[in-house]
C-alpha cells in the first residue's frame, strides 16, 4: 500500500495502477499540465468514438444493401411466381384449343358426303403434345425384357403424325357400324348373344391401348360395338394404298393363323413384326368395329369369315379375337393378342405413326 500524497489514505497497488492510468490523475513532473492531459484525452476519445460511429453508419449502410437486395429477390421471386401462374394458364388454354382444334378438324366427318375426296392424307401435325402422346401409347403397349424382340419398341421415337381424311372410307365405316348397330340390337332383343360376346365386349379392357382416349380425345367409340382403336403394322410402300382405298381384304394371305382377313394388334411390338426392317417405320392406327367377335381356342388357317354363330343360325361372328396363350400350334403358344376382321369396310385408319427405334 502507497499513499498519494503526504495526507492521502493507503490504497492497495491495483488502485494505483487504476490511478495512474486515469486522466483525472495530476501530471508528473516533466508530464504536459493537466489543461494539456485532458484536452489530448478527450481529442482520443472523440476519435476513437468517431470511428466508432463510421463502423456503425457502414454496418447499418450494409444492412440496408442487403435489405434492399432482399426486397429486389422477393420482388423478383414474387413476379416469376405470377409468370409462373400465368404461363400454367396459358398452357392449360393452349391444350384446350389445340383439342378443340382437333375437334374442329374432325367436323367434315359430320358434314355429309362428298363427291371427290382430293387429299387422303393430312401434313404431319406440329403438335409435340399430341406426338408425345401417341409416342407413350407406342412404348406402353409393347412388351419388354431382357432379350426380348419386342424391348425395341419400348424404346421407339415417333417422327411424325399424319392424320387420314377420306370421306368415302369413312361413309363406308359409318354404313357398315350402322347396320351393325342394328344387328347387335336385334340379337339383344332376341336373346341370341351368348355370354362370350359380355366377355369380348370388355376384351379385358385392352391394358396397353388404355391410354389411346388419352391420345385421341375426340374419338367417340361405341363399346356396344366393341369399336376398338387397335394398330396395324405394314410396309411404307403400303400406305397410299390403305389411305386411300382402305383395309383390303381381299389382299389377305391365305396362310393366315386364324384365317384369310386383316390383322391388327394392341401390341406395338407385335405390328413391328410386320413393318419394314430398318430405317423408318410406320404404324396404322386405326379405328375397328370388333362387334360380336369369335375367341379362337386354336389355328384357323385357310377360313374367310368367322364362323357361324350357333345361337344366330346362319350369321357368322363379326370377328375373331386370338388371345394370348391360347395353342396356335407352334412353341410356346400365342404371344401376342390378335384380332382379325374380314371385311375392310369395319376399320377406319385414323392416322398414320411414322417412327425409329434403337
Amino acid at each position: 500500500l502507497a499513499p498519494h500524497s503526504p495526507g492521502d489514505a493507503w490504497v492497495s497497488e491495483q488502485e494505483e495502477v487504476e490511478w495512474e492510468d486515469s486522466p483525472l490523475r495530476p501530471p508528473h513532473r516533466g508530464e504536459p499540465n493537466s489543461h494539456e492531459f485532458l484536452t489530448q484525452a478527450v481529442r482520443e476519445l472523440s476519435d476513437k468514438l468517431r470511428a466508432e460511429q463510421c463502423l456503425a453508419e457502414e454496418a447499418r449502410a450494409d444492412a440496408q444493401v442487403q435489405r434492399q437486395r432482399w426486397q429486389r429477390q422477393e420482388a423478383i421471386s414474387a413476379d416469376l411466381e405470377q409468370q409462373t401462374e400465368k404461363l400454367k394458364e396459358e398452357l392449360a388454354r393452349s391444350k384446350e384449343l389445340l383439342l378443340e382444334m382437333r375437334q374442329q378438324s374432325e367436323v367434315w366427318r359430320h358434314a355429309g358426303q362428298t363427291d371427290e375426296v382430293t387429299e387422303c392424307i393430312r401434313p404431319p401435325l406440329a403438335d409435340s403434345t399430341f406426338q408425345d402422346a401417341v409416342q407413350a401409347l407406342l412404348r406402353g403397349s409393347s412388351h419388354s425384357g431382357d432379350g426380348s424382340r419386342c424391348s425395341a419398341m419400348a424404346a421407339a421415337t415417333v417422327t411424325r403424325i399424319q392424320p387420314v381424311v377420306n370421306d368415302s372410307l369413312w361413309q363406308d365405316y359409318r354404313h357398315f357400324r350402322g347396320n351393325l348397330r342394328r344387328r347387335i340390337d336385334r340379337q339383344v332383343r332376341e336373346g341370341s348373344l351368348q355370354p362370350l360376346f359380355q366377355e369380348a365386349t370388355l376384351l379385358e379392357a385392352l391394358p396397353p391401348m388404355d391410354h389411346a382416349a388419352a391420345a385421341l380425345p375426340w374419338l367417340q367409340l361405341d363399346s356396344r360395338l366393341n369399336e376398338r382403336v387397335l394398330l396395324h403394322g405394314t410396309k411404307a410402300g403400303n400406305v397410299q394404298a390403305i389411305v386411300r382405298d382402305g383395309f383390303d381384304e381381299r389382299l389377305a394371305g391365305s396362310n393366315g393363323m386364324y384365317g384369310s382377313g386383316v390383322y391388327f394388334a394392341d401390341r406395338s411390338c407385335k405390328c413391328l413384326q410386320y413393318c419394314n426392317s430398318s430405317g423408318e417405320r410406320c404404324i396404322v392406327l386405326t379405328r375397328v368395329m370388333l362387334g360380336n367377335p369369335f375367341v379362337a381356342t386354336r389355328a384357323m388357317r385357310g377360313e374367310r369369315r368367322p364362323p357361324v354363330n350357333r345361337e344366330d343360325p346362319g350369321q357368322p361372328y363379326d370377328s375373331v379375337v386370338a388371345k394370348e396363350g391360347i395353342d396356335n400350334g407352334r412353341p410356346g403358344g400365342q404371344h401376342h393378342r390378335e384380332f382379325v376382321i374380314f371385311a375392310g369396310k369395319q376399320a377406319y385408319p385414323e392416322l398414320v405413326v411414322y417412327f425409329t427405334t434403337p
